[in-house]
């Protein structure tokens, strides 16, 4: 078999080879990369690092600790559908002007993330704009940020935008 041959052989081969262990697939949120059984999802990743880069979080705080927010903001989730709720613990607190986006964790129930409203110095949730449980294989923040911008369209975009899960159960 002369060289050009061999050569155009070898690449058919491992073109064949690549193609039987990768693929995508689509499923509900989108599609996956298929690789050896195993899901990843790369459009997930790629619009993670695009709003990493592009996400404008100047007004955008992190109430933490003693803060009064903080507070009844905790306040406000552990009273919420007790007794499951009352373990609440905040992985992150961001408000802009008068919303408020909580990541929680719990002792019972799964981790959740629940947009939240100051209004007359009383902070409530949006109960529309829940989410609960995990999104793998999904990148978790991009498929949040979607479902609950998509719940609660009044809110300020730059909140969604500079949410990026620190909880272990949903990195």
């Amino acid at each position: 078999m002369n060289r050009r041959a061999a050569s155009l052989y070898l690449g058919l081969t491992l073109i064949g080879v690549m193609i039987s262990h990768i693929g995508f697939e689509r499923e509900d949120n989108g599609m996956l990369l298929s690789l050896d059984g195993k899901h990843y999802d790369v459009v997930g990743a790629m619009v993670d690092m695009h709003t990493s880069l592009t996400a404008r979080c100047d007004g955008v705080t992190r109430p933490v600790g003693q803060n009064p927010t903080y507070i009844a903001t905790l306040d406000a989730v552990r009273r919420f559908s007790p007794p499951d709720s009352a373990s609440a613990r905040i992985a992150s607190l961001m408000q802009y002007e008068h919303w408020l986006l909580a990541e929680l964790e719990f002792d019972t129930l799964l981790p959740a993330v629940v947009l939240l409203h100051e209004d007359n110095g009383a902070i409530k949730i949006q109960e529309r704009a829940i989410w609960s449980g995990t999104t793998r294989p999904w990148k978790a923040g991009p498929l949040i940020r979607n479902y609950i911008s998509r719940q609660a369209p009044d809110a300020p975009a730059a909140l969604f935008a500079c949410f990026t899960p620190l909880s272990n159960s949903l990195k």
